[in-house]
């Protein structure tokens, strides 16, 4: 599979679509990257479903309902409510993908919602911030919005992860590929090790948007529920 497809495609990943996959009871929520639409975790939440685990894709705050694009403050706000609406005996794990997965950190941090969630997994998200070129090629090859200024490395949400360690005893595991052209493995870095509850993994040979997608990583993502307890 070609560079541009590996990290950017399939285009339909951008496309609207009417059909948002919503579980009344998830095992887990997943939360898209920048500017694409809940087509994106369609290949994800196929496969999930196939081992037994149910998904969710909610809108937070999306734009027209379908473009992750609000900035990320504006989309934890709804996933904490979202969460909270959920029957208090789910426990369901939050999966981001790129700036999905900054939008479900943030979110546990600020709401402090421990309680409501089993842990957060992420995808190919910059948890260090990418700089201003890479910045670029991440929110499509120059076409900015509001949530892009979230993604610096200067950015109030950035400063929040780097000023303060990940506070809960709750897994917070970053998923990261030498192959991803849009968010360096360095820029997914978290603090590793057996006292701080974050793990991180890498990859080798996928994509950015592969990492949603390709069985490998699903694989790992799987392991790692099974591994740290299902909802």
């Amino acid at each position: 599979m070609g560079i541009f497809s590996a990290n950017f495609g399939p285009l339909t990943y951008f496309w609207p679509t009417a059909k948002r996959p919503i579980s009344a009871s998830p095992d887990v929520i997943f939360v898209n990257g920048y500017y694409t639409t809940p087509n994106s975790a369609h290949r994800f939440v196929e496969w999930m479903g196939g081992q037994g685990v149910a998904c969710s894709v909610p809108n937070l705050g999306s734009l027209l309902g379908q473009w992750q694009t609000a900035r990320v403050k504006t989309s934890a706000s709804y996933l904490n409510a979202h969460l909270k609406s959920l029957k208090k005996t789910r426990k369901p794990w939050l999966v981001g993908h790129s700036l999905g997965g900054v939008i479900s950190r943030y979110a546990v941090h600020e709401y402090h919602l421990q309680d409501y969630v089993s842990g957060v997994i992420t995808l190919g998200t910059p948890h260090r911030g990418v700089g201003a070129i890479g910045l670029t090629f991440l929110c499509g090859l120059g076409f900015l919005g509001p949530a892009a200024l979230d993604l610096l490395p200067g950015s109030k949400v950035m400063k929040t992860f780097a000023d303060s360690k990940w506070p809960f005893a709750l897994p917070l595991i970053s998923i990261a590929s030498t192959g991803d052209r849009l968010c360096p493995v360095d820029a997914s870095a978290v603090e590793d090790g057996p006292s701080s509850h974050c793990t991180f993994i890498k990859i080798d040979g996928l994509g950015h948007n592969e990492l949603v997608r390709d069985g490998r990583s699903l694989n790992i993502l799987l392991d790692c529920i099974s591994r740290f307890g299902r909802p």
